[in-house]
């Protein structure tokens, strides 16, 4: 099962001769971030941080760990190009309809 970001989900539908989605429709929801290898030493590897994306797109990511944080981003596309370190992190969604039935998270 594939994972598209609300953007390309929407603009699939307009071209389907469907109406985009409503925030109030989607509804937020929950991930957090899987981290393989941690080039920096600073966050570890496996479950790093945990998240919120909201109806509008806006991303709240709580960092775990020694050196928690809590830092807001404009989309789950911010959180990918900053923390994504080529691939060795993953967004894996708890809610949603990325979120396959019967499994703990969806990886993308």
């Amino acid at each position: 099962m594939g994972s598209l970001d609300r953007d390309t989900a929407n603009r699939m539908r307009r071209m389907m001769g469907m109406p985009p989605l409503k925030a109030e429709e989607i509804g937020m929801r929950r991930f957090y971030l899987d981290r393989k290898i941690d080039g920096s030493g600073v966050s570890g590897v496996g479950r790093v941080a945990e998240g919120v994306e909201f109806a509008d797109g806006t991303v709240v990511l709580r960092w775990l760990g020694r050196m928690a944080t809590t830092v807001v981003f404009n989309s789950i596309d911010h959180v990918r190009a900053i923390h994504g370190h080529g691939g060795h992190t993953e967004v894996v969604w708890l809610d949603g309809p990325d979120r396959v039935p019967g499994q703990p998270g969806h990886r993308e």
